[in-house]
């Protein structure tokens, strides 16, 4: 009886040669060799008459007997088989022939130990590269999962695996990888919680198999996961193996905290896009940062107050139909919103067919005056080339214009409403004023309060002041009329 002795990761080995078989790394091979230095189909055996025959298979480091490389070598019972770093007896009892002896040291050559070196080296670039071109592709936790499950599965070179995935705010766990099973055993369910701790690595005996469970953190950011699989019976984690798979793991959490970041991102974006429909851009910033006071209340700011309505707007009612008053409008809002924004001014409040605008607040803006009294010239500008964009027969032969109103000075600007509805507002007499002066202006014209033109005053032209009477004023308010054209 022939056999061959080796000592495997989990103890010595005596396998019966039996027939042909082949020798490898590969676990298709007839007798499994776990070593990083040898080939995935190194060398084989044969049997021709009661002689076995040692052959390489092209093996990139060589196939040695009793310490000479052979391509083929008839063997003897005592012979010393060398594949990679692993040293293999072969016995046979059934001939008492001497083995071939040797003289001098058996000696591994220096450079075959560095090409051990080169290929564990070149085996974790490799598994390393194929998990950052998964990288690229996945848009997901669970297209990564399903990516790089495989690539972990084979470094580990396990016998049955899963990745488990828990979102922060979800109670279960699913499985998002499975290989190698049908059906998960269930003590796995056991060592999810200890695989979640960031960084853990665990191999632990498991059953009256003996199989070592290996459990791994593979969770970042808002997301947990954890890999949980079983080597084969009888087999442990090599050093090089253990390495490799914690290199990995460590890769794989990263790019799960990258899907996560960009996951929160996106959510940010859509949040910030869906508030901005219904709250100034400026606004929504501020609520989302933190920077706005919720609480009802307010602060008292310097602000610009901008007003702009449409002149004629009852005529164009009492002639047109609801749905090209609607049409009107969105286009007039259309441009003049637009406007508003470049010039970082928040758009507070339509009302009907006018518009209100605040400069300063929330934001914070040092030249608020110049910036809504340049808005307001470019507002009357987009008015103009409205009326000429919308058709004789929309209008009825009547004309567009509107009048703008700007006026400077202290305001409350804060949150306005109940506990459970607000919004946020600007009120005051600063408001008031800007709002009478709109109403005030003639189409095509921009009428400015006292504090409005003396913070503009020598950068942009402005008539003489006529003192106009404002409802719910006793005085009359200095107006200028901007002559900016």
């Amino acid at each position: 009886m022939a056999v061959l002795v080796f000592q495997a990761p989990s103890g010595p080995c005596r396998v019966r040669l039996t027939g042909p078989m082949t020798l490898g790394r590969s676990p298709e091979c007839d007798v499994v060799l776990e070593d990083v230095s040898v080939s995935r189909r190194h060398a084989s055996l044969t049997l021709a008459g009661d002689r076995w025959t040692f052959r390489d298979l092209g093996a990139r480091m060589g196939s040695f007997v009793n310490g000479q490389k052979v391509d083929s070598a008839v063997l003897r019972s005592g012979d010393e088989l060398r594949l990679g770093n692993m040293s293999l007896k072969f016995e046979d009892d059934s001939t008492d022939e001497a083995p071939l002896m040797v003289t001098g040291p058996t000696v591994v050559p220096p450079e075959i130990n560095r090409l051990v070196t080169l290929e564990g080296e070149l085996r974790q670039a490799r598994a390393l590269l194929s998990l950052h071109e998964t990288f690229l592709r996945c848009s997901s936790v669970s297209m990564l999962f399903q990516g790089v499950g495989r690539d972990l599965a084979s470094a580990l070179r396990c016998e049955r695996a899963a990745i488990f995935c828990r979102e922060s705010q979800e109670p279960a766990w699913r499985v998002d990888f499975v290989y190698g099973a049908t059906s998960l055993p269930a003590h796995w369910a056991q060592v999810l919680e200890r695989g979640r701790v960031h960084g853990a690595f665990i191999e632990a005996v498991a059953g009256a198999d003996k199989r070592v469970t290996v459990v791994a953190s593979l969770g970042g950011g808002e997301t947990d996961a954890v890999w949980v699989s079983e080597l084969p019976t009888g087999r442990a984690l090599d050093a090089a193996a253990r390495e490799l798979a914690r290199a990995l793991c460590g890769q794989i959490s990263g790019a799960v905290r990258h899907l996560a970041l960009q996951r929160k991102t996106r959510r940010d974006e859509i949040l910030r896009s869906n508030l901005s429909r219904y709250l100034s851009e400026q606004v929504a910033q501020a609520v989302l940062e933190g920077r706005l006071d919720l609480k009802l209340g307010g602060q008292r700011k310097q602000v610009s107050v901008l007003f702009v309505d449409v002149r004629g707007f009852t005529r164009l009612s009492e002639q047109l139909p609801p749905e090209s008053i609607l049409q009107i409008l969105n286009a007039h809002f259309g441009k003049v919103v637009p406007i508003i924004k470049a010039a970082n001014g928040t758009v507070d409040k339509f009302i009907g067919d006018a518009l209100m605008a605040v400069f300063g607040a929330p934001n914070e803006l040092a030249d608020h005056p110049l910036r809504a009294v340049r808005a307001a010239v470019q507002i009357q500008k987009a008015a103009l080339a409205l009326a000429g964009e919308l058709s004789h027969s929309l209008l009825e032969g009547g004309g567009f214009a509107v009048g703008v109103g700007v006026n400077t000075g202290l305001a409350v600007a804060g949150n306005l409403g109940t506990e459970d509805r607000r919004e946020f507002a600007v009120i005051g007499d600063t408001v008031n004023v800007a709002s009478r002066l709109c109403a005030n202006a003639q189409p095509g014209e921009v009428l400015v309060g006292p504090q409005t033109a003396e913070a503009i005053r020598g950068q942009v032209p402005l008539a003489q002041a006529v003192p106009i009477k404002v409802k719910g004023r006793e005085q009359p308010v200095l107006t200028y009329k901007v002559l900016a054209g």
